[in-house]
């Protein structure tokens, strides 16, 4: 008995491994959004596990209907590590992917819907191609068979719409509704020598044909019965073939027409598979077949009833000890959307709304797309051209090479002593709506060139054909959304911060002087500390001494123009001092120690007058700036009289142990309704395992 245990353990983990080997999977906090919320995801990792000296760069992009990038963030590999795409409010109503690519890994693909605030009524889209599929390939008079049909429009994108099923004399079998990707599945045994499907002025002819032989499936735990029975004689063998491979042939028993062949889990690894089943004089019937981990497991999650405005520790038991880590997202029950794992984590990439097809038949998409689906690496992704962002300068330049100037604040943030590893950590450290002042240093830390940090790629995704159908459900969500941002604005703190510099060790109001006609001379012999001299090139440059000392710094000293970093000193070198009002001069380390390493050679400030236009004004409106996380489904101020449309009341995609259960700490709504609990399991054993429950807020 204990060797069998022992055996039947080795295979489970070995199927696991199957499973998770070499591939990404993508969580994001919902399924439908509007235009100026923030995309929060994740993107998980299934395989070996790599080490920090070996850093895997995971690049995710927000791809539009027609294939183009609208926005990718690169990082590290990082199991823990969460993101996020900010919606432009120029985005338009459709169907988006998020796309996640890594080297030794998988394609993701995770669609999310997206609306805009406008909603206009689509164009009605009408039926131009129908097609059809029978399970096992054959169309069978006087035997069940299952039949998909797929109903598509002028673009190639599944249609939802509805049709009929008629036979031969025209007369009504029955009515056809298909789903969001254009699928439909019904079962039919013909007793007529044709059908026809219809879906407006498209039809398509369905004719049976005579089959020898009837194919059945059973899911016995882990493994598969084939159940044959035989309809004419002459013929055996019969070989069950599975992924193209010869499994067994057999004959069937003296007088009887059944025959029962068992495929056992040790062949049936996590996934889709295709099972054969070869008989003389006649064509190959290939079916697909489906295994995941039992679907029936359970987690035992509890209902919650609570009150509005109510603080709520919500408990997940680990009774086995068997649970890794848990995705938990708790949504209004309305917009909430149950998905299955495996069957996403497959089809992920084909270009189907699976998330948000509910209760789908999804044997009618393995019948349909099952022989085309092929999780594989996109090599070309991988290898375009990737512009800018954290990851691209840290693998061409040192970190120590790289500053930033945060102009809102006027703090600078050195790379070198922050854990960046990926854009979300520089936005992160960098603060929140920040316009940023990014450069390369040399060695003695003279800025050279201005940094890019938005990043961009040179890749399109091929155009997806799948577009959304409005509902009337869509136009609430995207209304009550708009409501509750503007009561959200009404709610927000107004208060601006103002970029300011320390106290200057020296201020020259130059009303006081009398001002010579040029920069250099105004400089030279007006500012004390600060000099104009020609470097080994022939071009002129700051100079600064140290504070209250006869020793030079032995670089240029940081420049401003109105409080904007100066790139280029001729910018201030060809002003007219004549339009300046002042000059503050910093060459003490307490006067420029929150610069950073931006301030070590010093700093000197020049004003211009009130009317004077600032030649860097128009520039700096370009530099990149820096968008905060917000979570538009949460209170902007702690007061509970504050009004609450929160749709979402949580989403963590890992939560981990803490003595033993599962925590989430959350705070209910203003809104008296119910919201569904969607939990995932992440397993020990690489498995993972669905559940949910409600949260009734009164």
């Amino acid at each position: 008995m204990n060797k069998l245990f022992a055996l039947l353990l080795v295979v489970c983990v070995s199927q696991s491994k199957a499973f998770t080997q070499d591939a990404l999977y993508i969580s994001t906090n919902k399924a439908k959004f509007v235009v100026g919320e923030q995309v929060m995801y994740k993107v998980t990792r299934f395989g070996e596990e790599r080490t920090e000296d070996e850093p895997n760069p995971v690049f995710t992009d927000l791809v539009a209907p027609n294939g183009q990038i609208i926005q990718t963030k690169s990082a590290l590999d990082n199991p823990d590590a969460k993101h996020f795409f900010a919606l432009p409010d120029s985005l338009k109503t459709g169907v988006y992917r998020m796309v996640s690519n890594s080297k030794d890994a998988a394609q993701a693909v995770k669609t999310i819907h997206v609306y805009a605030l406008e909603l206009e009524d689509p164009s009605p889209q009408k039926a131009s191609t129908i097609q059809a599929k029978s399970r096992g390939g054959i169309f069978a008079s006087g035997q069940n068979n299952k039949v998909v049909v797929r109903v598509l429009d002028g673009s190639g994108a599944g249609l939802q719409s509805k049709g009929t099923l008629v036979n031969s004399a025209d007369s009504l079998v029955q009515y056809l509704d298909t789903d969001a990707n254009g699928i439909v599945a019904f079962d039919l045994t013909p007793t007529d020598s044709l059908y026809k499907v219809r879906f407006g002025q498209e039809a398509i002819e369905l004719k049976p044909v005579k089959a020898a032989l009837s194919v059945d499936f059973q899911k016995v735990n882990q493994s598969v019965l084939v159940k044959l029975k035989r309809e004419s004689e002459g013929i055996e063998p019969v070989e069950i073939l599975l992924n193209g491979e010869s499994l067994v042939k057999s004959v069937f028993p003296e007088k009887a027409d059944t025959l029962s062949i068992m495929i056992p889990s040790r062949k049936l690894t996590y996934g889709i598979h295709e099972i054969g089943v070869s008989y003389k004089a006649s064509l190959d019937r290939k079916y697909t077949y489906f295994n995941q981990p039992d679907a029936g497991r359970k987690l035992y999650l509890n209902t919650i009833v609570a009150s509005n405005n109510e603080e709520v520790e919500y408990v997940i038991e680990d009774a086995s000890g068997q649970i890794e880590y848990l995705d938990v997202s708790i949504i209004d029950k309305d917009y909430a959307s149950v998905g299955n794992f495996y069957e996403e984590f497959y089809f992920d990439h084909a270009g189907l709304d699976l998330q948000l097809v509910e209760n789908r038949d999804f044997e009618a998409y393995l019948i349909f797309f099952g022989g085309d689906v092929q999780k594989s690496e996109n090599a070309n992704r991988l290898s375009a051209e990737q512009y800018h962002g954290v990851l691209s300068y840290r693998e061409n330049f040192p970190f120590d090479e790289l500053s930033v100037l945060n102009l809102t604040t006027m703090k600078a943030l050195d790379i070198r002593c922050e854990s960046i590893t990926g854009i979300h950590d520089f936005e992160r450290v960098a603060g929140n709506n920040s316009q940023i002042f990014p450069f390369h240093f040399t060695t003695y830390l003279q800025p050279i060139e201005q940094a890019e940090f938005e990043e961009t790629v040179k890749y399109r995704y091929p155009p997806l054909k799948s577009s959304i159908q409005l509902t009337d459900d869509d136009v609430a969500f995207v209304k009550e959304y708009d409501t509750q941002r503007n009561i959200n604005l009404s709610f927000q703190n107004n208060k601006k911060v103002e970029a300011s510099l320390p106290k200057a060790d020296f201020t020259y109001n130059l009303e006081d002087y009398d001002v010579p006609n040029t920069m250099i001379d105004m400089i030279n012999y007006v500012v004390k500390y600060v000099t104009v001299v020609k470097n080994k090139g022939g071009e002129p440059e700051l100079s600064m001494y140290r504070y209250m000392s006869t020793y030079k710094y032995r670089g240029s000293p940081l420049i401003f123009l109105d409080d904007l970093p100066v790139y280029d000193k001729r910018t201030v070198l060809n002003l007219n001092p004549k339009d300046i009002s002042r000059v503050e001069v910093r060459n003490s380390y307490e006067a420029n120690g929150h610069l950073g390493n931006f301030s070590l050679n010093g700093s000197v400030s020049f004003y211009l007058k009130d009317g004077v236009d600032n030649p860097l004004k128009d520039a700096y409106k370009d530099l990149p700036v820096l968008q905060r996380c917000q979570n538009l489904n949460k209170k902007n101020v702690e007061s509970e009289f504050a009004p609450d449309f929160r749709h979402q009341l949580y989403w963590n995609a890992k939560v981990e142990k803490n003595k033993g259960s599962f925590w989430v700490d959350l705070k209910t709504s203003d809104l008296s309704t119910s919201y569904q609990i969607l939990v995932t399991a992440h397993m020990k054993d690489g498995t993972v395992m669905q559940d949910q429950s409600l949260l009734v807020v009164q």
